[in-house]
């Protein structure tokens, strides 16, 4: 405050705040990120006092959000090898198995090549494993050795009907990164907010947007295969809804509607009940 005269305290708190989410300051004390995260609005209009009154009760009488030190953070610079190694690692725990696709479509600057001799020397330190993982994605493969194992012990199992509701945006989901998206998606598919997929057994059975406001639904033509995941993929949508509190779905659905659909029967098997062109809890 001293060296801003007139400026006032809030204003230089939210500017080292502004400064700190951009990752160029530090601070020293978890009690001022706490009282940031548990309350924005309130944290402000708070203060930190003394237990005791006395000359120095003044120089505790600051909000919550400002306690501890801040300090400058030695910056890094984002073409370094230590950089490329920290995205390396997080890209690999990110999606189990890398492909060229993956980092593509992650990478900034570099593509490929830039993260291939990363990759290389963790493969050469026993960090990474570099195989043919996934048929059909290219022979240059980097791979966490526990998600090996992971798709191993899936494989031995022999498991299927497995199916899970995941955003769009999520790492989890493959279409529109490692893979490409289906040619029944008519340039649907896009990963962006409030649109999710289904996926059942490695295949994309449904795509909802708005949070389930409209879906579209796609299953095989082989009966066998087509009843199989529609279950799966009931069952899964209908454990989303209850867990994102989502009371209706598909209410959007007019041209097409979800009641009418492949999956129609299953979701109600999955304890869903029919409500105009979609399904209700």
């Amino acid at each position: 405050e001293a060296a801003c005269p007139g400026v006032r305290r809030r204003d230089l708190v939210d500017a080292l705040w502004d400064l700190f989410w951009n990752g160029e300051v530090t601070n020293d004390s978890g009690a001022a990120l706490r009282a940031r995260s548990i309350d924005p609005a309130k944290s402000p209009g708070q203060r930190f006092a003394a237990a005791r009154t006395g000359r120095h009760r003044s120089r505790l009488d600051i909000p919550l959000d400002a306690v501890g030190r801040f300090s400058l953070l030695t910056p890094v610079p984002a073409a370094s090898t230590q950089s490329l190694l920290a995205a390396v690692e997080q890209w690999i725990s990110r999606h189990g198995v890398l492909t060229r696709e993956a980092i593509s479509a992650e990478a900034k600057e570099g593509g490929f090549s830039a993260a291939y001799s990363i990759l290389r020397a963790l493969e050469e330190r026993g960090q990474v494993r570099r195989g043919y993982f996934i048929e059909g994605l290219g022979a240059l493969q980097f791979a966490d050795p526990a998600a090996v194992d992971r798709m191993r012990e899936l494989k031995d199992a022999g498991t299927g009907g497995f199916a899970v509701v995941l955003a769009a945006t999520d790492p989890a989901n493959p279409f529109g990164v490692t893979l490409p998206w289906p040619a029944w998606c008519e340039g649907q598919g896009e990963r962006r907010a409030r649109a999710h997929v289904v996926v059942a057994d490695g295949d994309l059975t449904a795509l909802l947007f708005g949070d389930g406001a409209r879906a579209i639904v796609h299953l095989p033509e082989d009966r066998a295969e087509s009843d199989r995941l529609a279950r799966a993929s009931g069952l899964a949508i209908a454990s989303w809804m209850r867990r994102r509190a989502l009371r209706i779905i598909g209410h959007e659905n007019q041209e097409a509607p979800l009641n009418r659909s492949m999956m129609a029967k299953e979701l109600g098997r999955a304890g869903l009940i029919p409500s105009g062109p979609g399904f209700r809890i």
